[in-house]
Protein backbone atom coordinates (compact mmCIF):
# COMPACT_ATOMS: atom_id res chain seq x y z
CA UNK A 1 0.00 0.00 0.00
CA UNK A 2 1.81 3.42 -1.14
CA UNK A 3 1.11 6.02 1.16
CA UNK A 4 0.90 9.13 -0.85
CA UNK A 5 -0.72 11.91 1.51
CA UNK A 6 -2.47 13.34 5.01
CA UNK A 7 -5.10 15.46 4.53
CA UNK A 8 -6.88 17.48 6.98
CA UNK A 9 -9.65 19.54 7.07
CA UNK A 10 -10.97 22.86 9.04
CA UNK A 11 -10.95 21.07 12.39
CA UNK A 12 -7.47 19.57 11.55
CA UNK A 13 -9.31 15.79 11.30
CA UNK A 14 -6.94 13.29 9.19
CA UNK A 15 -8.19 11.90 5.50
CA UNK A 16 -5.16 9.43 4.12
CA UNK A 17 -4.45 9.17 0.03
CA UNK A 18 -2.78 6.20 -0.81
CA UNK A 19 -2.43 3.98 -4.37
CA UNK A 20 -5.00 1.80 -4.38
CA UNK A 21 -3.28 -1.93 -5.40
CA UNK A 22 -6.31 -3.13 -7.13
CA UNK A 23 -6.74 -0.03 -9.41
CA UNK A 24 -3.52 1.65 -9.05
CA UNK A 25 -5.33 4.93 -8.47
CA UNK A 26 -5.28 7.58 -6.09
CA UNK A 27 -8.08 6.63 -3.26
CA UNK A 28 -9.14 7.59 -0.06
CA UNK A 29 -8.04 4.78 2.28
CA UNK A 30 -11.23 4.70 4.48
CA UNK A 31 -9.77 2.21 6.94
CA UNK A 32 -6.93 3.87 8.29
CA UNK A 33 -8.59 7.18 7.68
CA UNK A 34 -11.47 6.33 10.10
CA UNK A 35 -8.89 4.74 12.69
CA UNK A 36 -6.64 7.79 12.45
CA UNK A 37 -9.90 10.55 13.17
CA UNK A 38 -11.03 8.14 15.94
CA UNK A 39 -7.03 8.65 17.56
CA UNK A 40 -7.63 12.49 16.87
CA UNK A 41 -11.06 12.96 18.16
CA UNK A 42 -9.14 12.54 21.55
CA UNK A 43 -7.16 15.64 21.82
CA UNK A 44 -8.20 19.28 21.43
CA UNK A 45 -7.67 21.07 17.97
CA UNK A 46 -4.03 22.36 19.01
CA UNK A 47 -3.02 19.47 19.62
CA UNK A 48 -4.06 17.59 15.92
CA UNK A 49 -1.43 20.00 13.63
CA UNK A 50 1.63 17.57 15.49
CA UNK A 51 0.13 14.22 15.07
CA UNK A 52 -0.84 14.84 11.36
CA UNK A 53 3.27 15.71 11.55
CA UNK A 54 4.42 12.35 13.24
CA UNK A 55 1.71 10.07 11.69
CA UNK A 56 2.89 11.90 7.85
CA UNK A 57 6.74 10.76 9.15
CA UNK A 58 5.29 7.38 10.21
CA UNK A 59 3.72 6.58 7.57
CA UNK A 60 6.23 7.78 4.94
CA UNK A 61 8.79 5.26 6.42
CA UNK A 62 6.46 2.28 6.90
CA UNK A 63 3.69 0.91 4.48
CA UNK A 64 0.37 1.09 5.47
CA UNK A 65 0.15 -2.53 4.66
CA UNK A 66 2.74 -3.57 6.90
CA UNK A 67 1.80 -1.22 9.84
CA UNK A 68 -1.47 -2.68 9.47
CA UNK A 69 -0.34 -6.44 9.60
CA UNK A 70 3.28 -6.93 11.41
CA UNK A 71 2.79 -8.83 14.41
CA UNK A 72 2.80 -7.27 18.21
CA UNK A 73 7.03 -7.68 18.27
CA UNK A 74 8.16 -6.34 15.03
CA UNK A 75 5.38 -3.72 15.42
CA UNK A 76 7.29 -2.53 18.43
CA UNK A 77 10.85 -2.71 16.98
CA UNK A 78 9.21 -0.43 14.10
CA UNK A 79 7.85 2.39 16.69
CA UNK A 80 11.00 2.20 18.40
CA UNK A 81 13.37 2.71 15.55
CA UNK A 82 10.67 5.78 14.39
CA UNK A 83 11.01 7.29 18.13
CA UNK A 84 14.51 7.33 17.73
CA UNK A 85 14.28 9.10 14.45
CA UNK A 86 12.32 11.76 16.55
CA UNK A 87 15.32 12.14 18.21
CA UNK A 88 14.53 9.66 20.75
CA UNK A 89 16.76 7.58 23.25
CA UNK A 90 15.39 5.16 25.52
CA UNK A 91 16.11 1.77 27.97
CA UNK A 92 13.88 -1.02 29.06
CA UNK A 93 12.80 -0.51 32.96
CA UNK A 94 13.35 -4.27 35.05
CA UNK A 95 11.42 -2.81 37.91
CA UNK A 96 8.01 -4.95 37.90
CA UNK A 97 5.82 -7.90 36.72
CA UNK A 98 6.18 -6.08 33.75
CA UNK A 99 10.02 -6.19 33.87
CA UNK A 100 11.22 -4.93 30.20
CA UNK A 101 8.02 -3.96 29.20
CA UNK A 102 8.06 -0.51 30.15
CA UNK A 103 10.75 1.95 27.96
CA UNK A 104 12.15 4.97 29.39
CA UNK A 105 12.27 7.56 26.53
CA UNK A 106 14.84 10.60 26.60
CA UNK A 107 14.90 13.54 24.21
CA UNK A 108 17.25 15.85 25.03
CA UNK A 109 16.57 18.24 22.01
CA UNK A 110 12.99 18.60 21.07
CA UNK A 111 9.37 18.53 22.32
CA UNK A 112 8.81 16.39 24.93
CA UNK A 113 4.86 16.49 25.00
CA UNK A 114 4.39 16.27 21.44
CA UNK A 115 5.59 12.99 21.28
CA UNK A 116 4.18 11.47 24.60
CA UNK A 117 0.80 12.66 22.81
CA UNK A 118 1.87 11.08 19.69
CA UNK A 119 2.19 7.43 21.31
CA UNK A 120 -1.24 7.36 23.17
CA UNK A 121 -2.81 8.86 19.86
CA UNK A 122 -0.93 5.56 18.25
CA UNK A 123 -2.28 3.23 21.21
CA UNK A 124 -5.83 4.77 20.13
CA UNK A 125 -5.59 4.17 16.52
CA UNK A 126 -4.26 0.75 16.80
CA UNK A 127 -7.20 0.06 18.96
CA UNK A 128 -9.37 1.57 15.84
CA UNK A 129 -7.93 -0.77 13.82
CA UNK A 130 -8.57 -3.86 15.91
CA UNK A 131 -12.15 -2.49 16.26
CA UNK A 132 -13.34 -2.73 12.83
CA UNK A 133 -10.63 -6.12 12.06
CA UNK A 134 -8.29 -4.63 10.34
CA UNK A 135 -5.67 -5.95 13.08
CA UNK A 136 -5.14 -9.10 14.93
CA UNK A 137 -3.10 -9.68 17.84
CA UNK A 138 -2.67 -7.18 21.18
CA UNK A 139 -2.07 -3.08 20.96
CA UNK A 140 1.62 -3.04 20.08
CA UNK A 141 1.43 0.74 22.43
CA UNK A 142 0.36 -1.51 25.65
CA UNK A 143 1.25 -4.14 27.93
CA UNK A 144 1.20 -7.23 27.50
CA UNK A 145 -2.51 -8.32 28.20
CA UNK A 146 -3.57 -5.27 29.33
CA UNK A 147 -7.06 -5.50 27.13
CA UNK A 148 -7.81 -8.62 29.39
CA UNK A 149 -6.55 -7.44 32.73
CA UNK A 150 -9.06 -6.87 35.29
CA UNK A 151 -9.54 -3.27 36.72
CA UNK A 152 -7.86 -3.93 39.82
CA UNK A 153 -4.56 -5.44 38.29
CA UNK A 154 -4.64 -2.30 35.90
CA UNK A 155 -5.18 -0.17 39.08
CA UNK A 156 -1.99 -1.96 40.68
CA UNK A 157 -0.07 -1.16 37.59
CA UNK A 158 -0.64 2.27 37.17
CA UNK A 159 0.19 2.54 40.74
CA UNK A 160 3.53 1.83 39.78
CA UNK A 161 3.98 3.84 36.85
CA UNK A 162 1.58 6.90 36.52
CA UNK A 163 1.00 9.64 38.42
CA UNK A 164 -2.70 9.69 37.58
CA UNK A 165 -4.23 6.63 38.17
CA UNK A 166 -7.32 7.30 36.34
CA UNK A 167 -5.53 8.27 33.22
CA UNK A 168 -3.15 5.35 32.78
CA UNK A 169 -3.85 3.14 29.36
CA UNK A 170 -1.11 1.00 29.58
CA UNK A 171 0.96 2.57 27.62
CA UNK A 172 4.69 1.07 27.68
CA UNK A 173 6.61 3.94 26.81
CA UNK A 174 6.89 7.13 29.30
CA UNK A 175 9.04 10.61 28.93
CA UNK A 176 12.10 10.50 31.35
CA UNK A 177 11.99 14.16 33.07
CA UNK A 178 14.58 16.33 31.91
CA UNK A 179 15.63 19.36 34.52
CA UNK A 180 15.44 18.29 38.10
CA UNK A 181 11.83 20.32 38.76
CA UNK A 182 12.67 23.82 40.42
CA UNK A 183 9.18 25.16 41.57
CA UNK A 184 8.52 28.86 39.50
CA UNK A 185 8.90 31.98 41.75
CA UNK A 186 7.53 35.08 40.23
CA UNK A 187 6.16 38.46 41.22
CA UNK A 188 2.64 38.81 39.62
CA UNK A 189 1.67 41.21 41.83
CA UNK A 190 -1.23 44.11 39.11
CA UNK A 191 -0.51 41.57 36.56
CA UNK A 192 -4.29 41.51 34.78
CA UNK A 193 -4.86 45.10 35.77
CA UNK A 194 -1.87 45.94 33.86
CA UNK A 195 -2.09 43.58 30.96
CA UNK A 196 -5.51 44.99 30.48
CA UNK A 197 -4.52 48.37 30.12
CA UNK A 198 -1.85 47.45 27.97
CA UNK A 199 -4.52 46.01 25.55
CA UNK A 200 -6.78 49.53 26.04
CA UNK A 201 -3.60 50.96 24.82
CA UNK A 202 -3.23 48.92 21.60
CA UNK A 203 -6.55 48.97 20.65
CA UNK A 204 -7.87 45.62 21.14
CA UNK A 205 -11.19 44.61 19.85
CA UNK A 206 -14.22 44.02 21.83
CA UNK A 207 -13.89 40.13 21.49
CA UNK A 208 -10.11 39.93 21.90
CA UNK A 209 -10.81 42.19 25.15
CA UNK A 210 -13.23 40.14 26.41
CA UNK A 211 -11.50 36.47 25.92
CA UNK A 212 -8.77 37.43 27.71
CA UNK A 213 -10.63 39.17 30.76
CA UNK A 214 -12.05 35.55 30.73
CA UNK A 215 -8.43 34.20 31.00
CA UNK A 216 -7.19 36.67 33.38
CA UNK A 217 -10.72 36.31 35.50
CA UNK A 218 -10.67 32.52 35.29
CA UNK A 219 -7.07 31.84 35.07
CA UNK A 220 -7.87 28.94 32.06
CA UNK A 221 -5.02 28.42 29.39
CA UNK A 222 -5.76 31.04 26.40
CA UNK A 223 -6.29 27.73 24.34
CA UNK A 224 -9.44 26.51 26.60
CA UNK A 225 -10.82 30.22 26.04
CA UNK A 226 -10.41 30.30 22.50
CA UNK A 227 -13.00 27.16 22.72
CA UNK A 228 -15.97 28.83 24.17
CA UNK A 229 -18.86 29.13 22.50
CA UNK A 230 -22.23 30.72 24.26
CA UNK A 231 -23.19 26.99 24.67
CA UNK A 232 -20.19 27.05 27.57
CA UNK A 233 -21.54 29.89 28.93
CA UNK A 234 -25.44 28.80 28.84
CA UNK A 235 -24.14 25.21 30.31
CA UNK A 236 -24.88 23.81 33.88
CA UNK A 237 -28.17 26.18 34.00
CA UNK A 238 -25.56 28.82 34.44
CA UNK A 239 -28.30 30.98 32.58
CA UNK A 240 -25.30 33.41 31.09
CA UNK A 241 -24.20 34.47 34.47
CA UNK A 242 -20.58 34.29 36.28
CA UNK A 243 -19.40 30.92 35.60
CA UNK A 244 -18.83 29.31 32.55
CA UNK A 245 -18.36 25.10 31.99
CA UNK A 246 -15.60 24.15 30.24
CA UNK A 247 -12.99 21.39 28.61
CA UNK A 248 -10.08 21.23 30.67
CA UNK A 249 -6.33 20.08 29.26
CA UNK A 250 -6.46 15.82 28.49
CA UNK A 251 -10.35 16.19 29.54
CA UNK A 252 -11.79 13.78 26.39
CA UNK A 253 -14.05 16.81 25.49
CA UNK A 254 -15.69 16.16 28.39
CA UNK A 255 -17.19 19.79 30.39
CA UNK A 256 -15.41 18.93 33.96
CA UNK A 257 -14.57 22.84 34.68
CA UNK A 258 -16.21 25.37 35.65
CA UNK A 259 -14.43 28.92 34.96
CA UNK A 260 -15.39 31.92 37.22
CA UNK A 261 -15.54 35.20 36.12
CA UNK A 262 -16.24 38.64 37.27
CA UNK A 263 -19.42 40.82 37.48
CA UNK A 264 -17.67 43.24 35.51
CA UNK A 265 -16.51 40.79 32.55
CA UNK A 266 -20.22 39.18 32.59
CA UNK A 267 -21.51 42.88 31.81
CA UNK A 268 -18.54 43.32 29.10
CA UNK A 269 -19.52 39.65 27.22
CA UNK A 270 -23.79 41.28 27.42
CA UNK A 271 -21.59 44.48 25.60
CA UNK A 272 -20.87 42.28 22.75
CA UNK A 273 -24.05 41.87 21.83
CA UNK A 274 -25.20 45.60 19.89
CA UNK A 275 -25.79 46.45 16.32
CA UNK A 276 -21.51 47.49 16.46
CA UNK A 277 -20.67 44.65 18.87
CA UNK A 278 -19.07 41.13 17.73
CA UNK A 279 -22.18 39.54 18.04
CA UNK A 280 -24.00 42.42 15.91
CA UNK A 281 -26.58 39.56 14.36
CA UNK A 282 -27.95 38.12 17.46
CA UNK A 283 -29.31 40.14 20.64
CA UNK A 284 -28.98 38.39 24.68
CA UNK A 285 -32.64 37.41 24.18
CA UNK A 286 -32.45 35.54 21.32
CA UNK A 287 -29.62 33.39 22.52
CA UNK A 288 -31.46 33.12 25.74
CA UNK A 289 -34.44 32.08 23.14
CA UNK A 290 -32.47 29.62 21.31
CA UNK A 291 -31.05 27.69 25.13
CA UNK A 292 -34.37 26.87 25.36
CA UNK A 293 -34.83 23.69 23.01
CA UNK A 294 -32.32 21.27 22.23
CA UNK A 295 -31.83 22.13 18.62
CA UNK A 296 -30.95 25.98 19.61
CA UNK A 297 -28.46 24.71 22.44
CA UNK A 298 -26.81 23.01 19.64
CA UNK A 299 -26.29 25.82 17.21
CA UNK A 300 -24.87 27.91 20.36
CA UNK A 301 -22.46 25.17 20.57
CA UNK A 302 -21.05 26.62 17.25
CA UNK A 303 -21.29 30.23 17.98
CA UNK A 304 -18.23 31.38 19.81
CA UNK A 305 -18.47 33.25 23.10
CA UNK A 306 -15.68 35.65 21.71
CA UNK A 307 -16.12 35.46 17.80
CA UNK A 308 -13.28 36.72 15.70
CA UNK A 309 -13.73 39.47 12.73
CA UNK A 310 -15.25 36.69 10.40
CA UNK A 311 -17.60 35.23 13.16
CA UNK A 312 -15.25 32.40 13.99
CA UNK A 313 -13.72 31.11 16.65
CA UNK A 314 -10.12 32.29 17.64
CA UNK A 315 -6.89 30.43 16.90
CA UNK A 316 -4.78 30.91 20.31
CA UNK A 317 -1.69 31.56 18.16
CA UNK A 318 -3.38 35.02 17.08
CA UNK A 319 -4.67 35.86 20.51
CA UNK A 320 -0.79 35.07 21.21
CA UNK A 321 1.21 36.86 18.97
CA UNK A 322 -1.12 39.24 16.75
CA UNK A 323 -2.72 40.43 20.10
CA UNK A 324 -1.40 39.82 23.84
CA UNK A 325 2.60 39.56 22.62
CA UNK A 326 2.55 42.82 20.81
CA UNK A 327 0.37 45.10 23.34
CA UNK A 328 2.28 43.75 26.55
CA UNK A 329 5.88 44.16 24.96
CA UNK A 330 5.42 47.71 23.76
CA UNK A 331 3.98 48.23 27.45
CA UNK A 332 6.95 46.90 28.57
CA UNK A 333 5.81 44.24 31.07
CA UNK A 334 7.80 42.11 32.76
CA UNK A 335 7.81 39.59 35.73
CA UNK A 336 10.89 38.88 38.01
CA UNK A 337 11.13 35.45 38.62
CA UNK A 338 13.33 33.24 40.72
CA UNK A 339 16.63 34.35 39.80
CA UNK A 340 15.85 37.88 39.81
CA UNK A 341 15.80 38.46 36.06
CA UNK A 342 13.03 39.87 34.71
CA UNK A 343 11.15 38.21 32.13
CA UNK A 344 8.51 38.98 29.27
CA UNK A 345 4.68 38.32 30.26
CA UNK A 346 3.24 36.02 27.97
CA UNK A 347 -0.34 34.45 28.18
CA UNK A 348 0.18 31.56 30.23
CA UNK A 349 1.80 34.31 32.87
CA UNK A 350 -2.14 35.35 33.70
CA UNK A 351 -2.48 31.54 34.33
CA UNK A 352 0.32 31.99 37.31
CA UNK A 353 -1.39 35.42 39.04
CA UNK A 354 -4.86 33.60 38.78
CA UNK A 355 -3.09 30.72 41.08
CA UNK A 356 -0.92 33.33 43.10
CA UNK A 357 -4.12 35.47 43.96
CA UNK A 358 -6.00 32.58 45.27
CA UNK A 359 -3.23 31.40 47.37
CA UNK A 360 -2.20 34.40 49.11
CA UNK A 361 -6.29 35.00 49.26
CA UNK A 362 -6.27 31.86 51.36
CA UNK A 363 -3.07 32.43 52.91
CA UNK A 364 -4.32 35.51 55.08
CA UNK A 365 -7.07 33.76 55.90
CA UNK A 366 -5.92 30.68 57.29
CA UNK A 367 -5.36 30.85 61.11
CA UNK A 368 -4.02 27.20 61.11
CA UNK A 369 -1.38 25.16 58.93
CA UNK A 370 -4.45 22.12 58.79
CA UNK A 371 -6.45 25.02 57.21
CA UNK A 372 -4.67 26.49 54.77
CA UNK A 373 -3.28 23.09 53.79
CA UNK A 374 -7.29 21.59 53.37
CA UNK A 375 -7.89 25.21 51.11
CA UNK A 376 -5.23 23.71 48.41
CA UNK A 377 -8.15 21.59 47.52
CA UNK A 378 -10.61 23.99 47.43
CA UNK A 379 -8.37 25.51 44.84
CA UNK A 380 -7.10 22.91 42.98
CA UNK A 381 -11.06 22.41 41.79
CA UNK A 382 -11.44 26.01 41.51
CA UNK A 383 -8.70 25.55 39.06
CA UNK A 384 -9.16 22.13 37.34
CA UNK A 385 -5.83 21.21 38.37
CA UNK A 386 -4.11 18.67 40.64
CA UNK A 387 -2.78 19.91 44.42
CA UNK A 388 0.94 19.55 43.44
CA UNK A 389 0.49 22.33 39.87
CA UNK A 390 -0.58 24.64 42.83
CA UNK A 391 3.21 24.73 44.66
CA UNK A 392 3.82 25.33 40.52
CA UNK A 393 2.25 28.26 39.67
CA UNK A 394 2.02 30.19 43.10
CA UNK A 395 5.58 29.34 43.89
CA UNK A 396 6.14 33.06 45.41
CA UNK A 397 3.35 32.40 48.01
CA UNK A 398 4.64 29.25 49.52
CA UNK A 399 7.91 30.37 49.46
CA UNK A 400 6.59 33.47 51.81
CA UNK A 401 4.77 31.20 54.35
CA UNK A 402 7.67 29.15 54.29
CA UNK A 403 10.01 31.97 55.29
CA UNK A 404 7.86 32.86 57.74
CA UNK A 405 7.17 29.50 59.55
CA UNK A 406 11.27 29.11 59.11
CA UNK A 407 11.59 32.35 61.33
CA UNK A 408 9.19 31.79 63.62
CA UNK A 409 11.55 28.24 64.71
CA UNK A 410 14.75 30.39 64.57
CA UNK A 411 13.39 33.10 66.56
CA UNK A 412 11.45 30.59 69.17
CA UNK A 413 15.06 29.09 69.25
CA UNK A 414 16.77 31.88 69.80
CA UNK A 415 14.56 32.81 72.88
CA UNK A 416 14.95 29.76 74.55
CA UNK A 417 18.86 30.07 74.18
CA UNK A 418 18.27 33.52 76.10
CA UNK A 419 16.20 31.44 79.02
CA UNK A 420 19.06 28.65 79.91
CA UNK A 421 22.04 32.05 79.31
CA UNK A 422 21.52 33.35 83.29
CA UNK A 423 24.05 35.69 84.73
CA UNK A 424 26.93 33.68 87.35
CA UNK A 425 24.81 33.01 90.46
CA UNK A 426 21.60 33.18 89.16
CA UNK A 427 19.13 30.15 88.76
CA UNK A 428 17.82 29.75 85.20
CA UNK A 429 14.60 28.32 84.67
CA UNK A 430 15.58 25.15 83.28
CA UNK A 431 17.30 24.75 87.00
CA UNK A 432 14.52 25.55 88.91
CA UNK A 433 12.39 22.57 86.81
CA UNK A 434 15.20 20.49 87.75
CA UNK A 435 15.15 21.39 91.25
CA UNK A 436 11.33 20.71 91.41
CA UNK A 437 11.32 17.59 89.74
CA UNK A 438 14.14 15.88 92.45
CA UNK A 439 11.75 17.24 95.52
CA UNK A 440 8.99 15.52 93.57
CA UNK A 441 10.76 12.45 93.89
CA UNK A 442 11.98 12.47 96.75
CA UNK A 443 9.13 13.38 98.25
CA UNK A 444 7.01 10.14 96.48
CA UNK A 445 10.39 7.70 97.71
CA UNK A 446 9.81 9.41 101.36
CA UNK A 447 5.91 8.01 100.88
CA UNK A 448 6.92 4.38 99.74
Amino acid sequence: MSFLALLTDDEHLPTVLWRNPATGEEDVNDIVSHALTTAYLSYGENSRPPLTRLFKALFTTTSLHLIMTMDRDETRHMIMDFLVAQGCSGHPVFVSDFAGQMIQLERPHGNKTELSIFWHALGLFYDALAAVGARQGDNPVRLDNWERMMPAERLEIAKKWAYDTKKFAGVRYQMKPGKRYRARIIDTAGLPEAVMAAGEAANWPPSVKALIQVAADSGCRISEACELSLFHWWCQKNDFGQSIAAKDKGSDGVLDKTLYIAASTRVQLNAMFCKTGPHRTLTMQQVRKMAETSAGRAKLKKIPLCPNRKGGFFDPWSIRNTYFNKAVDAAGLTVLNEDGDEEKVRPHTLRAARFTIHVEYLSARAATEAQFHAGLGKIAGIMGCSVSNIYRYAARAFARRNAAYAFKVLETQAAKSTAMVTPTGAVSHAQRMVVAIKNGLRTVLQAA
